[in-house]
């Protein structure tokens, strides 16, 4: 399943007609970023046998699939899909975007932290973060649903598998603010719909990359506490006195994760689970 297929309400697109910038130079501006060539042609099969799935290989389509089911993208392919106006319609941006993030994912799947290719992918892909937000500006990018912008304090949501833009209130059900977390951007996930959040899930758990750098942090009852490093305090923490009951851990689920990294300013902070109901 590829992000392509789901569902979509597409009435909106970004700014239309000839004043519209080509989503061909979005693409070439992105591969100028690149500071070596691991993107260009997809991946060779003879170099690496056990990264394309089996099960494509007789169904005589053009495009090809990796073994654990994302379509394979290289910047030859964007280009072509360039040239064919692919990227041009609709909202075009999410389109460059989504394959975008299928060459980094992957590569970060398929190659290991200290390899070159993993490394590279994740340098390209901070370096384009900045390439996307300009755009977006650039092309006036609209709600996918009503097709009006961010006026009167209603933002357009980015979906983080799909990249397609949309407010939380055209939505048949508004969604959650913070849905997950996504470690290449090192904050809360946000997903237009079930589908895009269970499939990023299914890819976030197999990339290479570990957590670094994340405080830690505790919860008492309905209510985070953020630590000093105080030595009585954390002390009351980890000996369960009566002041704060439970059994201090490190963060584990994407929320968490996601509510730790925003207190690296923090001398220290802990995630507390209470064992009393």
């Amino acid at each position: 399943l590829e992000w392509r297929d789901f569902p979509l309400q597409t009435m909106a697109f970004s700014t239309p007609g000839k004043n519209r910038p080509s989503m061909k130079e979005l693409v070439k501006q992105l591969r100028n970023r690149a500071k070596d060539s691991f993107f260009d042609d997809p991946v060779d099969e003879k170099s690496a046998p056990d990264y394309y799935s089996i099960a494509d290989q007789d169904s005589g389509s053009s495009q090809r699939y990796t073994r654990w089911g994302t379509p394979v993208v290289c910047w030859a392919q964007m280009m072509k899909s360039a040239d064919e106006g692919y990227y041009d319609e609709g909202q075009g941006i999410a389109r460059v975007e989504a394959d975008f993030n299928m060459i980094i994912y992957n590569s970060i799947i398929y190659n290991q932290e200290l390899h070159p290719v993993h490394k590279s992918a994740m340098k390209l892909y901070r370096s384009c973060s900045k390439v996307f937000d300009e755009w977006r500006r650039k092309v006036e990018f609209l709600c996918r649903c009503c097709g009006r912008d961010e006026l009167d304090g209603n933002p357009i949501y980015i979906c983080d598998y799909c990249c397609r833009g949309v407010h939380n209130s055209c939505l048949p059900s508004p969604r959650e603010e913070a849905q997950g977390y996504n470690p290449l951007r090192e904050d809360f996930a946000w997903f237009c719909a079930d589908e895009c959040r269970s499939e990023f899930e299914r890819l976030e758990r197999r990339f290479t990359i570990r957590d670094t750098g994340l405080s830690r942090s505790y919860k008492m009852a309905n209510q985070v506490v953020v630590a000093s490093g105080d030595d009585e305090e954390e002390g009351a923490a980890r000996g369960q006195d009566d002041r704060m009951p439970g059994v201090v851990f490190e963060p584990e689920t994407p929320e968490q994760r996601a509510y730790a990294k925003k207190f690296d300013d923090a001398v220290m902070v802990f995630w507390f689970a209470t064992t009393t109901p």
